[in-house]
């Protein structure tokens, strides 16, 4: 008989071989895959960043353009043609956020298999787009909606480039989602495949020239206004919009053309570059000056010259003139000698209304002046900016120390002084964008920059008690906002004779003044736009 105890020892063995296995076989079945590893943490890395940018200020933001975009479904349920267009722009937005995610896929890995490394600490974190490129994307699709129809596959080719795709696939998916807007029986070839290489080219140009002046956002923004002034104004537009189509590419060709004559410039010493500055200056104005005429004199059918002087001898368009040389004659001069002595926003506003005295009787009378007379005040200040910024003797300096006082930090952000310029584009645009017709749009920019704007920051700066969240900005600055342009507004309504009610105004106001209160982008360019997109909508169910 075989010893007790080995038969105990066995039996145990085999009791703990038992005891441990199914723990083992636990383990393993617990133990996940590096791939659902890698899903669980970028759904919680996702997570974490909407949680860190979603705020208050973003949430009004998102709310305040959806309805927007409702308003504009309600108002033209029964339009086919309006709604195929919002499928178009749902499709165009679901495009951007497969873009989006897949950039975002590629950064991820990029930063998990870094973390794996030696260097852990210099692993790049994935990024979501910056939050106004939501301004980017929707207030261009929108003002085609209500403007041009029409032109929509050139803007949906322009704001399917604002993501950090690369540049190649970024031009592809741009010139399929023209071709799916405009559809098959559209001819129109070389100018989709030219409209998202210009868009391209434009955006780098913003990055060359501005620098860190502009955000991404404003950069896309304007980038997709320039190819939609290119490729959405022809032989049948409103001739204003022709004159600034046309203006507009001989400056950006002189740009591109001088710019290397300016590096020689700056590399030259002493007299040698008193000289070249001589050439540049003489080369520069007589460039533009032919490049504008040979354009249009075919747009106008005779000298361009000889069309503005039978231009200004028609009606009190002299008288008006006059009458606005004499006021900055007046005024410059005293806001100069009196502004060391005023708040800065003080400072700066001042302007808006100003602005607003000069620009209210005529913009009734003869928008198509107003229209004209503001395409050529901007490009002035387009050529004042590019003196101040590069500080070109003799006046460079001499403007960069003038306006030195009129700058707030947004201005100090980069290069170029750009507030003023986008004042006189929030008041043009909206203007451009009607055709030059008296309307309430029209005068959008006017009042919602020129005194709407400008009353919410005098009355939050002065009595400003309630703050929105963690904004400088404040309940009664925007109250001062909605009452202001409302009332305005509805004036304006009466004397021109159309048909606005008051709560029409009141809703658009409201719209335009929270935007104003919340956003971080120029609120300049913004805050018209949205006034004028919904005024649009609002009046297309009359």
């Amino acid at each position: 008989m075989p010893p007790r105890k080995s038969t105990r020892s066995k039996t145990r063995q085999r009791v703990n071989e038992e005891r441990v296995e199914p723990a083992a076989v636990e383990q393993v079945a617990e133990k996940p895959t590096e791939e659902d590893s890698d899903a669980k943490t970028m759904v919680q890395y996702i997570v974490e960043r909407l949680e860190m940018a979603t705020t208050p200020q973003r949430f009004v933001q998102v709310m305040g353009l959806l309805f927007i975009i409702n308003l504009f479904y309600l108002y033209n349920i029964d339009d086919a043609d309006a709604k195929e267009n919002l499928i178009t722009v749902g499709l165009t937005l679901l495009g951007l956020l497969t873009q989006v995610a897949v950039i975002f896929n590629h950064q991820f890995k990029q930063y998990s298999a870094q973390l794996l490394t030696d260097e852990p600490d210099t692993a790049q974190e994935p990024q979501f787009p910056d939050f106004d490129m939501i301004y980017a994307v929707l207030l261009p699709l929108l003002v085609c909606l209500v403007t041009k129809p029409s032109y929509l596959p050139f803007v949906v080719g322009s704001v399917c480039q604002v993501t950090g795709m690369a540049d190649l696939p970024k031009l592809l998916i741009a010139v399929a989602a023209e071709y799916q807007a405009a559809g098959i029986e559209d001819r129109r070839l070389a100018q989709f495949l030219a409209a998202p290489v210009l868009h391209l080219l434009i955006s780098k140009g913003f990055g060359f020239y501005a620098g860190s002046s502009l955000s991404n956002a404003e950069k896309q923004m304007f980038s997709t206004l320039l190819v939609s002034l290119v490729f959405g104004v022809d032989s049948y537009s409103q001739i204003t919009m022709v004159i600034l189509q046309k203006l507009s590419i001989a400056l950006v060709g002189c740009l591109v053309l001088y710019t290397p004559v300016y590096k020689m410039y700056l590399a030259q010493p002493g007299h040698a570059r008193t000289g070249l500055l001589t050439l540049l200056y003489l080369s520069f104005s007589s460039t533009f000056f032919f490049a504008s005429v040979y354009q249009l004199k075919g747009a106008l059918g005779q000298h361009p010259l000889t069309w503005l002087n039978l231009f200004f001898q028609q009606g009190d368009r002299l008288r008006i003139l006059g009458a606005w040389l004499i006021s900055l004659v007046l005024l410059v001069p005293l806001v100069f000698r009196l502004s060391p002595s005023w708040a800065l926003d003080t400072r700066r506003k001042v302007w808006h209304f100003t602005i607003v005295a000069i620009l209210t009787y005529p913009l009734v009378s003869d928008p198509f002046f107003v229209s004209l007379a503001l395409i050529g005040v901007i490009g002035l200040f387009v050529l004042i900016e590019l003196l101040r910024a590069l500080r070109l003797p003799p006046l460079g300096p001499f403007i960069a120390d003038s306006l030195d006082k009129f700058r707030d930090e947004r201005d100090k952000n980069g290069p170029l002084v750009i507030s003023y310029i986008f004042l006189l584009l929030g008041i043009a645009l909206p203007l451009f964008w009607s055709g030059n017709a008296s309307t309430e749009a029209a005068v959008s920019g006017l009042i919602s920059v020129g005194l709407g704007d400008a009353s919410a920051s005098l009355v939050g700066t002065r009595f400003g008690r309630h703050h929105w969240w963690d904004s400088k900005k404040s309940a009664e600055g925007t109250i001062a906002f909605v009452i202001v342009s409302t009332l305005t507004l509805a004036a304006f309504d009466k004397v021109a004779g159309i048909d606005y009610s008051v709560p029409d105004i009141a809703v658009a106001c409201v719209i335009a003044a929270g935007l104003e209160a919340v956003s971080d982008i120029n609120d300049n360019i913004v805050v018209p736009t949205v006034m004028f997109i919904t005024l649009s909508t609002l009046k297309s169910r009359t």
